[in-house]
């Protein structure tokens, strides 16, 4: 009988590991992208796709909601584990997309950065809404750069920009000009300005698309002291994109930035995260993914 309890205790411990295994072979294979855990304080709804670093991905849809049918997503940055650096083109001779950047420079995440001539310059002169001269050269930066102290590029008129002080303080404000900006160590230009203080603040840069439903790409500021990178997809189906009001709107609503301003949008609005693109740029004629750019921001490890 000893010996007959002994197979049967034998058999049910084999079903048991056959069972186990069994369940670990069907059960569906992790994104390595995707991470447990509560989204970052003030964002409740909101999908966390993924950690890294001290950079939290998260994304939310909206649907037939108050910004109407929205696609979102955001990268939380924690400057205390993870630094902020403007990335530029790897050549003088032509623009690279945001994908081949944050691979080349093997950051965290990242997105686009500020403005440049694409196929015309809608964003300097007096006629850049109504007649848009074509493009002078094949890299032609129309907005502050400045990486490690040193001036690639500069704004063509007074225009919001983004900064990392000389003490590692982000700060926007804007810049003036055919110049550089004393204290900051990196930076990118771009504009307008959507958010000051905790309250919607746009400022009128002489832009043409204000009132334009498109893609759009943001970075802003928050009270807790992290830098949030933004984009709103749009251009397509369930993704209707953002006048700068709205934009503004939301990420004060939302989002519960401090300050916030506006990056190249359109095409040109692109998210990267954990070795691809993780958004659904509207322009896909770079390489397949996206548009070519000629700088991004993005995050490393501290």
């Amino acid at each position: 009988m000893n010996d007959i309890n002994r197979l049967m205790e034998g058999v049910r411990a084999v079903r048991y590991v056959a069972f186990f295994i069994a369940c670990m072979l069907l059960a569906p294979a992790r994104d390595p992208l995707r991470a447990q855990g509560a989204a970052p304080a003030g964002r409740a709804g909101w999908t966390v796709r993924g950690t890294n670093t001290g950079v939290v991905w998260t994304s939310k849809k909206y649907v037939h909601s108050a910004y109407g049918n929205q696609v979102v997503n955001v990268l939380d940055v924690d400057p205390s584990l993870a630094v902020l650096r403007p990335v530029r083109t790897a050549s003088d001779t032509a623009y690279e997309s945001v994908l081949s950047m944050g691979t080349r420079t093997a950051a965290i995440g990242g997105v686009n950065g500020g403005f440049f001539c694409y196929t015309q310059n809608d964003i300097c002169g007096p006629n850049a809404c109504s007649s848009p001269p074509n493009c002078p050269a094949p890299v032609d930066p129309l907005s502050l750069l400045i990486v490690a102290d040193s001036l690639y590029s500069t704004n063509c008129g007074p225009r919001t920009s983004f900064g990392i002080t000389d003490a590692g303080a982000p700060v926007i404000a804007q810049v003036v000009g055919s110049q550089g900006w004393p204290g900051v160590a990196y930076a990118i230009g771009a504009g307008p300005n959507l958010v000051t203080g905790g309250v919607k603040k746009i400022t009128q840069e002489g832009f043409c698309w204000y009132t334009e439903s498109a893609p759009r790409t943001a970075v802003a500021t928050t009270g807790a002291g992290h830098i949030l990178l933004v984009t709103i997809d749009g251009r397509y189906t369930g993704a209707d994109g953002m006048t700068i009001d709205m934009l503004a709107t939301f990420l004060v609503r939302e989002l519960k930035v401090t300050n916030a301003m506006n990056l190249d949008g359109g095409g040109s609005s692109t998210i990267f995260y954990g070795g691809r693109i993780v958004n659904h740029p509207s322009d896909t004629t770079c390489n397949g993914c996206c548009r070519c750019v000629y700088d991004g921001l993005f995050a490393f490890p501290k």
